[in-house]
């Protein structure tokens, strides 16, 4: 793992992070953010299969380190990554039509994988009360 690295392959507006470590490939697919705080986003899905050996799971602990190496990687690099969970163009709708009329969202895992859900309104009161409950 010593002789692990990094490097990006672009085409267009998306590519890949490659990974390389010792026998191992991962490509963590990458596309160019539409947030001005990001440069590229990445999703958590990229984290679960080894590229090469291929579709062999990456657990989570696993998992999370190399998440943290690719956060780290890009740094150096001055990208801006974002990695979290990915959704698809129904959950996004949802959102945006959620987001209008205010409504708050959270991501809830459920297996490996997360979700994004709504999340009760709560006055003030309710709030408070549910930090001392934790």
């Amino acid at each position: 793992m010593n002789n692990a690295y990094f490097h990006l392959e672009m085409k267009g507006r998306s590519g890949y992070i490659v990974y390389h470590e010792e026998n191992r490939l991962l490509n963590i697919y990458v596309e160019v953010s539409g947030a001005p705080e990001y440069d590229l986003v990445a999703g958590y899905e990229s984290f679960e299969f080894w590229s090469e050996p291929e579709k062999e799971p990456i657990d989570e602990k696993r998992r999370l380190e190399i998440i943290e190496k690719t956060k780290a990687w890009a740094e150096s690099q001055r990208i801006r990554l974002d990695i979290s969970p990915t959704i698809d163009d129904s959950e996004y709708l949802s959102r945006s039509e959620a987001e209008k009329g205010q409504m708050e969202w959270r991501y809830k895992k459920e297996g490996e994988k997360f979700k994004l859900v709504p999340e009760e309104r709560q006055g003030i009161l309710n709030r408070i009360l549910r930090l001392f409950r934790m």
